[in-house]
């Protein structure tokens, strides 16, 4: 079996060929993500990524916004992607397909090949903070298909994904140090050199982070919550620190669940499509 499987975010559009095991082809392909405020050609890219394949036999998109995984429809997106709502695949595709956030897609690709259990909260972290719930092995959707947005809920006032992002740890750094530039590397190379003001922004960082964390323990109890993004590059650096902080937190340790770093990195979202492609066919496949 040939699954396509194709991840939309707002930079680029990645896709590679699975089998039945979740076993890469090797096609990897990545091309820009086409879509401003003149045009939206992500769906045309899509089409022509599947008829440029040959022998494909299913579809597997994960994307950026709020998918209606019924229809195959963009039913939200942010500003980031502009011209995507209303976006249906279903309907231009003609093969077995489906369509599931980005950030369930990577939570059900750790659930399969990760450190996601079948009761888990898994957070992508990035520009801003995503998260998606399992439970029972299955991705809690919601009313609308928003379940899991956990990077609006108020930390201290603020919109938690706008203190505990990767973008918001950088922003602060930047000022901290009056610089012009300065992205995550810095910071951690700068951390290791015991610079107090890196040290000083990490530790804020993590206790920003916990924060948010104590609303996902006490509502769901999970037995893990999985962490990914770019950021935990320096997993070895930043888990600690967030458990010690959560620990710190919490009212007891009945409430404290594991926390622990994704395993899949950038391939989480095509694996954990693919397998979703495999369980809606009744492919029976232990992972």
């Amino acid at each position: 079996m040939r699954i396509l499987a194709i991840d939309i975010g707002g930079t680029t559009i990645k896709s590679d060929v699975y089998d039945e095991n979740l076993k890469s082809y090797n096609e990897f392909k990545e091309l820009k993500t086409i879509a401003n405020e003149k045009e939206n050609l992500i769906l045309e890219t899509v089409v022509k990524l599947i008829d440029e394949k040959e022998n494909i036999d299913a579809v597997a998109i994960a994307s950026a916004g709020v998918c209606d995984s019924e229809k195959g429809e963009i039913i939200y997106s942010g500003d980031t992607i502009p011209g995507y709502i209303g976006t249906n695949f279903y309907n231009a595709i003609n093969k077995p397909c489906i369509l599931e956030n980005d950030v369930n897609a990577a939570a059900y690709g750790e659930l399969a090949k990760g450190n996601a259990t079948e009761n888990s909260f898994v957070l992508t972290v990035g520009t801003g903070i995503g998260g998606a719930v399992i439970t029972n092995g299955e991705i809690l959707h919601g009313k609308n298909f928003s379940a899991g947005e956990i990077g609006y809920i108020k930390v201290n006032g603020k919109d938690w994904q706008h203190l505990a992002s990767a973008d918001a740890l950088s922003k602060k750094y930047k000022k901290e140090k009056n610089l012009e530039y300065a992205d995550g590397k810095i910071l951690f190379e700068n951390y290791e050199k015991k610079e107090k003001e890196a040290i000083k922004i990490i530790d804020e960082f993590a206790e920003d982070f916990a924060s948010g964390l104590t609303y996902v323990s006490y509502i769901l109890n999970p037995n893990t919550i999985v962490i990914g993004g770019g950021i935990m590059a320096r997993s070895e650096i930043l888990i600690p620190k967030i458990k010690k902080e959560l620990e710190k937190k919490m009212y007891s340790k009945l409430f404290m669940p594991d926390v622990l770093p994704a395993k899949l990195g950038n391939d989480a979202q095509r694996i954990g499509a693919t397998y979703l492609m495999i369980k809606k066919l009744k492919i029976n496949k232990k992972f």
